[in-house]
C-alpha cells in the first residue's frame, strides 16, 4: 500500500478496491492513485477544511484530523461558515448526520426558523468512524423560501390563522380581566403588540364589540347544548345593584354533578336587568326567560337556593314549587350571628370601642406608621406587617375578623393609644374587656368555621346543613364561658339556633340528601318524626324510580286479591292457594310500606370518613345500588347555600367598573358570563 504524503489522507481513509471513505461525513469516493477527488470534496463539502489545508501547505504544516477537532470552528456536513458570518434572517438547527433538505418555518414573531430532513444513519451506505460518531452536532444554516415569507405576513392579515389565535386571545384577556372594551385603543397595549408581534394589527373598539358578540353567541350554544343532555340540574339567585349605576340585575347560576369525574360543575348562566318594581312576578318571569333561553326543562331542576327575602322566596314558588326552594345556610348563619350580638347591649357598646380603635387607626396615617414600627421590633418587615380590619355589615363575620384581628394586635394598639402623642385617638378597651371579647370569640368561631364549609361550589353542600346545624349546637354547649356578658351572648345564641337553623332540618331536599350522603345518613337528625318523614320520602322516590324503570310493578302494587270472588276462583283457578301464599310471604321490596331493601342495606352500613367523596361512593356503587344511587345523585346536586350567586355579584361589580360604566345590560350579560366561564370552554 503506498504512504500517505498527503494531509488529505487525515481525513480519508482507505476501504478497499479503490474506495476511501471520509472521517467527517462517511462519503465514499474512488481514488484511482491521486487525491484530486478527495481534494474535491473536501472543498465542496468541507471548505474549512480545505482552506485550513491550503494555509498549511503555504506554512509548511501539517494538519490532522484530531488538530481539527481541537479548533474553535463549529463544522457540519455541509460545513458553512461559523454563526458570526451568518447573515441576518438565517438560523441555525443542530445537526448530526448529512442533511437531505432544509425547510424553512416562521416563529410567532415572524423571525425565520428552519428544520432540517436529515438521514439517519441505518439511511447512510457506509457507517461513519468512531471519531465522527462522537462528535458534538454541528449547526446548519438555511434561508427560507419566498413563498414561506409571504405565507407568515399573510398569516397575520385579517382572517389569517396567526391573527384570529391572538385576536381570540385578545378577547380572552378583555374577558377574564375586566379590562375595558378600548383597551386595544390604548397607547400601552398597543405598544406592547408592535413590540412582540409587530405584524400583528389590534381591532378596534368596535371591532372587539362585535367579535365578543360572536363569542358569546358561540359559546352560549356549546354550553347550552351541554345543558340539555343534563337530567338533574340545581340553580341558585341572587339580586344585584350596581355600585356605580341605579341599575338592578338579577343573577342565575347552574349547577349539577358530572357523573365521570364525579365532581360538581357550575355555569354562570348570566345577568339580567330587572324590572322596575321587582315583585314576585317579574322575578319569576325573569328568570322563566332567563332558563327557557339556555332550553332547560323546569321538570329537570331539583332546587332553587336562595336568601330569605319575601318576593325572591315567592318568586321561586311561581317558578317552581316552595317544595323545591332552599333558603341559604351562609345568610341564616349571619342572621343567627347578628341577632344575638344585638341583643347584648354590653357587648354592643364593647364592640362599638373597638370599631372607633379601627376607624382612628384606618384614618391616621401617624398611627398607622406606629402599628408598623411596633411590629417590626418584634422582627416583622415589609409584607408581613398586619392591619386592623373594620366591620362590613354586608360581609358575613365581618366583626368576627375584625375582633379577631384587634385582640391579634391589642398589645402594639394600647402600647401606641398609652404613648400620649395621639391626643384625639379614642380610649383602649380595659383588660376585663379584651377577656370578654376573647370569649364572645370563642362563642362565634363555629358560625365563622360553618360559614367557610357551606359556601363552596366544586362539592357537595346541601348534605352538610343538618350536619352543620347539629354540630354547631353542641359545640355551643361545650363552650364554658365565665363573664356575664358572654353568657348573655350564648343564651342568645341557643336561642337563634333553634329559631332558625333546626327549622332546616324540616326541608325534605335536605333531609334527603344528608340520608343519602354515606358519611352522615341519620346520625345528625335532632327529630325522630323528621327522620321518619325523610325515609318515607326517600322510599317513594325510590319506588317511582323502579317504576319508571319497569311500568309492570305499578300494575303488581295495585292488584290485589279480592276474596269475594273465592267461590269462583274455587272452581276456575287451582293456583288460588298459590297465589294466597305468595300474597302473604311478600318481600320488602313488594310490600310499599316496607323499606326497600336497597335503602336498608345502605343504612345499615357503617359511614363514611368525613373526607371522602358521596359523588364518588355512589358513582362506583351504582351497580350494587342502581335506584338508590340515581335517588342520591338527584338531591346531592343541591345546593346548602347561595354563595355562587353571591360571587357573581360581586363579579358584577368589577364588570360594571368605572372604565366601564356605560355598558349596555346585553353586554354586561356577555361580559359576565364569558369572564366567569371555564377556560376550557372557550376553545383557544
Amino acid at each position: 500500500m503506498p504512504a500517505k504524503k498527503s494531509d488529505v489522507w487525515n481525513f480519508f481513509k482507505r476501504k478497499g478496491n479503490g474506495i476511501c471513505q471520509c472521517n467527517l461525513c462517511g462519503k465514499c469516493y474512488r481514488c484511482g492513485g491521486g487525491t484530486t477527488n478527495l481534494k474535491n470534496h473536501l472543498t465542496h463539502k468541507h471548505p474549512g477544511v480545505a482552506k485550513d489545508l491550503n494555509n498549511n501547505k503555504s506554512s509548511n504544516s501539517s494538519l490532522s484530523l484530531d488538530k481539527f477537532n481541537t479548533k474553535k470552528q463549529r463544522l457540519d456536513t455541509c460545513d458553512v461558515p461559523d454563526s458570526e458570518a451568518v447573515p441576518s434572517g438565517l438560523s441555525t438547527v443542530d445537526s448530526s448526520c448529512s442533511t437531505e433538505s432544509v425547510r424553512s418555518d416562521f416563529d410567532d414573531n415572524g423571525e425565520i426558523t428552519q428544520s432540517v430532513d436529515y438521514k439517519t444513519d441505518t439511511d447512510r451506505p457506509l457507517s461513519t468512524s468512531s471519531s465522527t460518531s462522537s462528535r458534538t452536532p454541528a449547526k446548519v444554516y438555511a434561508q427560507p423560501t419566498i413563498m414561506k415569507i409571504i405565507k407568515n405576513q399573510k398569516s397575520y392579515e385579517v382572517g389569517g390563522t396567526k391573527e384570529s389565535a391572538i385576536t381570540q386571545s385578545l378577547i380572552f384577556m378583555i374577558c377574564k380581566d375586566n379590562l375595558p372594551l378600548g383597551c386595544t385603543e390604548k397607547e400601552g397595549l398597543n405598544f406592547f403588540l408592535k413590540t412582540t408581534v409587530p405584524l400583528y394589527k389590534p381591532p378596534s373598539r368596535r371591532k372587539i364589540t362585535s367579535l365578543m358578540e360572536q363569542k358569546y353567541f358561540s359559546l352560549h350554544a356549546l354550553v347550552s347544548s351541554h345543558l340539555t343532555k343534563v337530567k338533574r340540574i340545581s340553580i341558585t339567585t341572587d339580586i344585584a345593584t350596581v355600585m356605580n349605576s341605579t341599575r338592578s340585575f338579577i343573577v342565575l347560576t347552574a349547577h349539577y354533578i358530572d357523573d365521570a369525574t364525579t365532581s360538581m360543575e357550575t355555569f354562570c348562566l348570566g345577568v339580567k336587568n330587572l324590572t322596575p318594581h321587582h315583585t314576585a312576578e317579574n322575578i319569576s318571569s325573569d328568570l322563566t326567560e332567563m332558563i327557557d333561553s339556555w332550553n332547560i326543562s323546569k321538570n329537570n331542576i331539583v332546587s332553587a337556593t336562595t336568601d330569605n327575602a319575601a318576593n325572591i322566596v315567592a318568586a321561586v314558588g311561581l317558578l317552581l314549587d316552595n317544595k323545591r326552594h332552599i333558603p341559604c345556610f351562609s345568610h341564616n348563619l349571619n342572621l343567627v350571628v347578628t341577632k344575638a350580638l344585638g341583643a347584648v347591649p354590653d357587648l354592643v357598646e364593647i364592640i362599638e370601642k373597638v370599631k372607633r380603635i379601627v376607624a382612628y387607626f384606618k384614618h391616621s396615617n401617624i398611627a398607622q406608621d406606629d402599628l408598623r414600627n411596633e411590629q417590626e421590633r418584634e422582627g416583622k418587615c415589609n409584607g408581613t406587617f398586619l392591619y386592623l380590619k373594620q366591620e362590613v355589615p354586608t360581609r358575613w363575620n365581618s366583626t368576627f375578623y375584625c375582633l379577631e384581628r384587634f385582640l391579634l394586635l391589642s398589645r402594639h394598639i394600647g402600647r401606641i393609644l398609652l404613648m400620649g402623642t395621639h391626643k384625639r385617638a379614642p380610649s383602649m378597651v380595659t383588660a376585663n374587656e379584651l377577656s370578654i371579647l376573647e370569649e364572645c370569640l370563642q362563642l362565634l368561631r363555629p358560625f365563622e368555621l360553618a360559614t367557610k364549609d357551606i359556601s363552596g361550589e366544586k362539592y357537595v353542600s346541601s348534605s352538610l346543613v343538618i350536619p352543620l346545624t347539629n354540630c354547631i349546637k353542641v359545640s355551643l354547649e361545650r363552650i364554658s364561658v365565665t363573664s356575664i356578658i358572654c353568657q348573655q351572648l350564648k343564651h342568645e345564641l341557643k336561642n337563634q339556633h333553634e329559631k332558625r337553623l333546626l327549622p332546616q332540618e324540616k326541608n325534605i331536599l335536605l333531609g334527603i340528601s344528608t340520608l343519602l350522603d354515606p358519611r352522615f345518613k341519620k346520625i345528625h337528625f335532632h327529630s325522630p318524626l323528621t327522620l321518619t318523614n325523610v325515609i318515607n320520602r326517600a322510599k317513594i322516590e325510590i319506588r317511582d324510580e323502579q317504576i319508571q324503570k319497569d311500568p309492570s310493578l305499578e300494575q303488581t302494587e295495585t292488584q290485589g286479591y279480592d276474596s269475594s270472588d273465592t267461590t269462583e276462583y274455587d272452581i276456575k283457578n287451582i293456583w288460588m292457594v298459590h297465589d294466597e301464599v305468595a300474597s302473604s310471604q311478600r318481600t320488602d321490596d313488594e310490600d310499599p310500606g316496607s323499606i326497600p331493601k336497597e335503602l336498608k342495606l345502605y343504612l345499615d352500613q357503617p359511614t363514611l370518613p368525613r373526607k371522602c367523596c358521596p359523588i364518588r361512593y355512589w358513582v362506583e356503587n351504582k351497580n350494587a345500588f342502581p335506584k338508590t344511587s340515581q335517588i342520591a345523585l338527584k338531591y346531592l346536586t343541591s345546593l346548602g347555600a347561595s354563595v355562587s350567586s353571591e360571587r357573581v355579584v360581586s363579579f358584577l361589580n368589577y364588570v360594571v367598573s368605572d372604565s366601564r360604566s356605560r355598558l349596555t345590560p346585553s353586554h354586561t350579560n356577555q361580559l359576565v358570563f364569558l369572564g366567569s366561564l371555564d377556560p376550557k370552554y372557550w376553545n383557544i
